[in-house]
């Protein structure tokens, strides 16, 4: 195994702490963000607007591309879960039904690679409608989609600040495969 040289170490070491900055900076203002409307899931709130300003890291260009597989599967997960709680409750079994339902219906639209985004978005709106069963179900929706946009544009602002550029390391593996 080669020893990496100084410019790569400085390289990896920019990049871990742009994710680190992404990930506390798109918690933060996801949490604050949720906390003005719902303030029972501003932390998950925080949590989702991190894990989307994460999964869509990458250079500049693939943060654009990535940034719009997740908006497009945020939004037709959020979608299709909220019209479902609207008459269903939300039990285990019925998050497995919503969540084939939307991946289903996704792929039927011709989007299969936004699939997997859009159950992780059901998955969530789900576990937030089963803690607060009061809250609308399509508000709920709109909180996660607002959040994923937070941790989105966090994302992006970090990126293009940064010291590398378009250099950036890390692989669009968010492409296909994010969450």
């Amino acid at each position: 195994m080669a020893i990496p040289e100084a410019a790569e170490i400085r390289k990896t070491l920019i990049e871990a702490v742009e994710i680190g900055l992404i990930a506390t900076l798109a918690a933060a203002a996801g949490a604050l963000f949720t906390r003005q409307f719902h303030h029972e899931s501003a932390l998950l709130g925080g949590i989702w607007a991190a894990v989307s300003g994460v999964v869509v890291y990458g250079d500049r260009a693939q943060i654009i591309g990535n940034s719009r597989r997740r908006m497009i599967g945020t939004v037709l997960g959020g979608i299709v879960s909220a019209l479902f709680l609207l008459m269903f409750d939300p039990t285990l079994v019925l998050l497995g039904a919503c969540a084939a339902l939307t991946a289903a219906l996704v792929i039927l639209l011709g989007l299969s690679g936004h699939a997997r985004l859009a159950v992780v978005t059901t998955v969530v709106i789900f576990a937030v409608q089963h803690e607060h069963r009061a809250l609308s179900p399509f508000f709920n929706a709109g909180l996660r989609m607002a959040e994923s946009a937070i941790g989105m544009s966090v994302c992006l602002l970090i990126v293009l600040v940064s010291p590398l550029g378009t250099r950036h390391s890390v692989s669009g593996e968010a492409d296909d495969d994010a969450m």
